[in-house]
């Protein structure tokens, strides 16, 4: 028996916009499904996790199913999320699909209530016997409780409406058992993006992705140098946006709006309880957008005009006492700022010195709390400060401080590492990212007054539960 229908290619698992009001955007909505056809992707995922399927009526679903299709016929492949944690609503989200034009569905596994094995697969069964479109069984189990077994899918495979199925797990040996058993039959399609060239060389037939909605050509551009046997350039390649990889992957739809909201697509925010600033932190999102700005995909510019007095402020891996938290101040060396930076190094308390960063600008880092123990002034004059260095310096390079500008600036940097601090290269690393993220935010103007007015509501300590 061959394939029952062949899924291959890359699948963005496409984000749902919403507008202000939290209405659904439409209009988003197309222009983020024509900009990802044009990338050659080849289907698009409607209504699935990344698509936030279980905050969508049955009347929005409409909606999305109606524009997809009318959007991808002819030209791509329409898959439609017909997920839901009971049999019954899963099947009437099925019929919708099917009304509205859907090539195929992906139905999740129920979640919520543990199900059995014997559960599962009947659950399935009705499903694929009360519907005509082929069914792609989808397995997430950080998300439902629950794995496929491979046993399980190896029996869902002799039904004729099952067509493939997607796993998210990230496991190279759950895929590879797949192949092994059902290979050839069903459409396998990986659901990580950071196993992605392993997932291919595992046997799988397609990629349906969270990331595709940010990096389409890349993830084509994979896929399509590992089918013509250039593996070693699809894995390098790989490594290149990995890290953008993970981040989506951890953090998903609310990552992935935040991104193509950076690049200019007005995709809105995810809905509640999820805001911004949870997951991802607000350290996570920020670097995310500055891998992006390393690949192109996002410019930061300088939008202040006035140098006298920059602030900004960056806290980065909360919850680590390997983490970083930097608040500074920068301008003219002439003015207040200029100042400020001479009395903090005239400091001579041994406990409270400061380093001195002699690039352009130059840079007072002063340390947030005493600098008693040898381990704790080791970690801070070297790794802290070298990570401040490597900051300022990518921050004149990328002109998000004006080169022109560079050496009549100074910056004060008040520095935290914790007393207890164990490990030098993370805390190198998020000295960076802090230092990084705060210059980011002081010359570009950020956060503006009414980024501080929209989030108020969701702000929270980095520490405590509480508001």
């Amino acid at each position: 028996m061959g394939l029952k229908l062949k899924i291959e290619g890359v699948l963005p698992a496409i984000v749902t916009p919403f507008k202000g009001d939290g209405s659904l955007n439409l209009e988003a909505f197309s222009s983020l499904v024509e900009w990802l056809l044009k990338a050659g992707v080849s289907g698009v995922v409607v209504a699935g996790t990344t698509g936030e399927f279980p905050y969508l009526s049955m009347e929005e679903k409409a909606k999305l199913f109606e524009q997809a299709s009318s959007l991808l016929s002819g030209r791509a492949l329409f898959v439609a999320g017909a997920c839901a944690p009971s049999t019954r609503e899963a099947v009437e989200v099925a019929h919708l699909a099917e009304r509205c034009g859907a090539d195929a569905l992906l139905v999740v596994s129920p979640y919520y209530f543990k199900p059995t094995d014997k559960e599962v697969y009947e659950h399935y069964e009705r499903v694929v016997s009360q519907t005509a479109a082929p069914v792609i069984l989808y397995n997430i189990p950080q998300l439902t409780g629950y794995s496929i077994p491979w046993w399980v899918v190896e029996g869902l495979a002799e039904l004729d409406g099952v067509a493939g199925i997607k796993d998210s797990s990230g496991s190279i040996a759950y895929l590879s058992t797949l192949y092994e058993k059902v290979g050839g039959r069903l459409s396998i399609l990986c659901g990580s993006g950071e196993v992605m060239v392993g997932a291919l060389a595992a046997g799988v037939d397609g990629l349906i992705l969270a990331a595709a909605n940010v990096l389409p050509e890349e993830l084509v551009e994979i896929y399509r140098l590992f089918k013509e046997g250039r593996v070693a350039e699809a894995r390098e390649l790989q490594r290149r946006i990995q890290t953008v990889l993970r981040l989506i992957g951890r953090h998903g739809a609310s990552a992935v709006k935040a991104c193509l909201r950076a690049m200019g697509f007005d995709v809105g925010h995810t809905r509640l309880p999820l805001i911004q600033g949870g997951s991802p932190p607000y350290d996570v999102e920020m670097e995310l957008l500055s891998r992006l700005s390393k690949l192109g995909k996002v410019s930061f510019k300088p939008t202040v005009k006035d140098f006298t007095l920059l602030v900004g402020e960056a806290l980065t891996t909360p919850g680590s006492v390997d983490l970083a938290h930097i608040d500074l101040v920068a301008g003219l060396e002439d003015g207040p700022v200029g100042e400020a930076f001479r009395e903090a190094l005239r400091e001579e308390n041994p406990a409270r010195k400061p380093a001195l960063v002699d690039t352009k600008p130059r840079v007072a880092v002063v340390s947030t709390t005493p600098l008693v123990k040898e381990r704790h002034r080791q970690l801070f004059y070297h790794y802290a400060t070298k990570g401040v260095e490597m900051a300022v310096k990518e921050a004149v390079e990328s002109r998000v401080i004006p080169e022109e500008l560079a050496g009549k600036l100074v910056i004060v940097a008040s520095v935290f590492v914790h007393p207890d601090a164990v490990n030098p290269r993370r805390v190198m690393l998020n000295n960076y990212k802090a230092m990084r993220d705060a210059l980011l935010k002081a010359f570009t103007g950020r956060p503006s007054v009414g980024e501080l007015a929209s989030l108020g509501k969701s702000a929270r300590h980095p520490f405590r539960y509480e508001p």
